[in-house]
Formats: C-alpha cells, structure tokens, sequence
C-alpha cells in the first residue's frame, strides 16, 4: 500500500502551529515526498507523481456559509426542544435524554414528524439558497477542474452546497449521510432527486 500525504487543516486557537497545518501518514512507509507548505503541497498536486485525490469533508466545509450545525455548543442538538414537536411523551422524552433520536430511523418510521419538523427551517433555507457553496467547495471544484486527479469527495454533510459547483461531477460527490438535494424511499427502494 503507497503511503499518501493528507493535509489537515485546523482552526484550533490552541494549536501551537501558526500554520494550523498537520502531516499524517496513512501507514509507516514513508513518502518520497512530503510538503512543508501550501505551495509544495500545490506542486505534488500538479505533479506526475500525483496520480488521484480524494477528499474527506465534515461540516467545517459548509460552516463559514452560516449553515447551523449539529453538535457544537448552540448547534441544533444543543438547541433542541422536543416540546415543539407533534410527538407523544415518550417520544419526547426519548429526544432529550438523546436529541440525535430526533433522526433516529425507529424513531421516524414510528412517527416521521419530529424528522421532518426539526429538518423544515434547513430544507427551506435551501430551497431559498439561504447559503451558498463556500471558498471550500469551490476550492474542490477548482482542483477538478484544473487537475483531473479528483477521484472522490467524500462528505458527511447533508447540505448538499457542493451542488452549487456545476463544474463538479456529481459522480464523484459521496454523501456519507445522505443529502437534502437526493432522496431514496425506504419501502419501495427508489431513488429520485429534490427539484426547488
């Protein structure tokens, strides 16, 4: 197995890199070649020795788009209030004690509306296109674009911004937690798209 270099960038205030730049390895065998900086990093992209990139993206991708998110202090689970929702005691009461049952699958097969309630306000913001792909996202599309060497993005987030990138192949987008803007229905097993 080739031992490929991976850029992590982190806004950590208590880092004590200035950078905020971290190298890992994904085995012990060392690279022939391991960037120090964004422009060396730019150079391996460019080069011959750089075959296929692959990205794995979390919510830090869509953050700086204002988009809510699910587990930081004030973010959606933070913030739940079952009492709101059309849901029997029980119900509620399994949302506090967890709030991620709000998108349990027993939870919405037994009753779809905490679900479809609690995911309304963000459905309709991009409906609206409330948020806009970021400097991230375009980032991603830019180095498909100018490359070629994108083989996948592998994203958790299930806002589904990378959308906005028209020069980016679907194809190569996995949506680890599904999307807003793809659907597939559990009993008849089909798949369709979200048209706003």
């Amino acid at each position: 197995a080739a031992c490929v270099p991976y850029l992590v960038f982190s806004d950590d205030d208590d880092d004590d890199d200035d950078n905020h730049q971290f190298y890992r390895f994904v085995n012990e065998k060392p690279h022939p070649y391991l960037p120090k900086s964004i422009k060396d990093l730019a150079k391996y992209i460019e080069s011959d020795d750089c075959h296929s990139i692959v990205i794995l993206a979390g919510a830090g991708m869509s953050r700086s788009s204002g988009i809510p998110d699910f587990r930081s202090a004030g973010g959606m689970y933070d913030t739940l209030q079952p009492e709101l929702f059309t849901a029997t005691d029980e119900q509620r009461a399994r949302m506090w004690l967890d709030p991620t049952a709000v998108f349990d699958k027993p939870l919405f097969l037994e009753n779809p509306l905490p679900c479809l309630e609690c995911k309304r306000p963000f459905i309709l913001g991009i409906k609206q296109r409330k948020w806009r792909a970021t400097v991230a996202h375009r980032f991603v599309e830019l180095l498909h674009e100018k490359t070629g060497k994108l083989s996948r993005l592998y994203t958790q987030n299930i806002d589904g911004l990378e959308g906005q990138c028209k020069n980016l192949s679907k194809d190569l987008v996995v949506p680890v937690h599904g999307s807003l803007d793809r659907v597939a229905f559990l009993k008849k097993k089909k798949k369709g798209g979200m048209s706003f």
